[in-house]
């Protein structure tokens, strides 16, 4: 098996996280480990470097409007990277923008 399985479900296209169908299916398939293709980047826990880390995560300072903001910015750059990142152009329009800030 190459390791890849779809459900009609579609919970992975909807949610970006297998579905209990997909996982037995991996199960009884005898995989170890759930393949890299299906861990989406928003799920890692390395998602944002430590440098850019609020505050609060990286000394234990508490200021919840700018936490929230600063999860808010997070959020919103994590869809877009997440949407254009398979059209080269796209992203590298999206990568310019940024640096003009």
């Amino acid at each position: 098996m190459d390791s890849s399985v779809v459900c009609e479900c579609n919970y992975f296209v909807r949610i970006g996280m297998l579905c209990c169908h997909a996982l037995r299916v991996l199960v009884n398939e005898q995989v170890d480990q759930i393949p890299e293709k299906y861990v989406v980047r928003r799920w890692r826990r390395a998602l944002v470097p430590v440098q850019t880390q609020s505050a609060k995560v990286r000394y234990c300072e508490i200021d919840g409007e700018k936490e929230g903001v600063m999860s808010g910015v997070y959020s919103v750059v994590d869809d877009i990277v997440s949407s254009v990142h398979n059209d080269k152009p796209e992203f590298t329009k999206f990568y310019q923008m940024l640096c003009r800030y």
